[in-house]
């Protein structure tokens, strides 16, 4: 990020939700962006991710500047690029667990053969292949979290994303589920950045950077 700010304007307002923030996340990081509510992490989180732009500066995922392109284009991006687990898991409950995983490959034009082997792969991996053909409805809290995590792996993206992931779970399904992500950001060699307020998380963060306020107070490694 070089920086980047977000201003929100509207009639008789305008919000500076992020002020000039730069920091560098290596590939293969686990990065854990702390702050308390109202500090722009989830705004810094959601540009990350392309879902919104940035009023100016730049934004570079894995070689690109991804404020350069298009709607469609960032589409393309995110779906190929980027993973996304969040607070509230936001499965669907209509579907089984292994749809819910394979959905995300299946946009993108895989095959569902191949779709399918590898939502079985990444289930056996997060310990839920028996919970396959299971209703998402009917899982508790943490299953369902890690049902999000292995849809957010499904297109191997080079970058994972998680917003509060522990927000919604008891302490020790909380301690769980970042052993779980930090052993696939070391298995796969792929970068995490997570935000949240709670800082049981940032013991297993390579990187932390501390925001407040809009802007960046404190980036050091661990």
């Amino acid at each position: 990020m070089e920086k980047v700010w977000k201003v929100y304007r509207g009639e008789g307002f305008r919000v500076e939700a992020l002020r000039g923030v730069s920091f560098q996340v290596s590939e293969g990081e686990f990065c854990v962006v702390m702050g308390p509510s109202g500090s722009g992490k989830s705004t810094l989180l959601n540009l990350i991710g392309t879902i919104d732009t940035p009023t100016r500066g730049r934004i570079i995922i894995d070689g690109v500047d991804v404020t350069r392109l298009s709607e469609a284009e960032k589409d393309r991006f995110r779906n190929r690029r980027v993973g996304f687990i969040f607070q509230f898991f936001n499965l669907i409950n209509e579907l089984t667990v292994l749809e819910n995983v394979m959905l995300p490959a299946l946009i993108c034009g895989v095959s569902f053969e191949e779709a399918e082997r590898e939502a079985l792969s990444l289930l056996r991996a997060v310990g839920l292949a028996d919970k396959t053909s299971h209703s998402a409805a009917k899982l508790s809290g943490g299953e369902m979290q890690r049902v999000s995590i292995a849809r957010a792996l499904i297109n191997k993206p080079a970058l994972v994303l998680a917003d509060e992931p522990t927000g919604n779970l008891d302490s020790q399904t909380s301690t769980e589920i970042i052993r779980l992500m930090k052993e696939l950001n070391q298995r796969n060699r792929q970068t995490f950045i997570l935000v949240t307020h709670d800082p049981t998380v940032a013991e297993a963060a390579t990187k932390i950077v501390k925001i407040l306020d809009g802007r960046v107070v404190e980036e050091k490694a661990v």
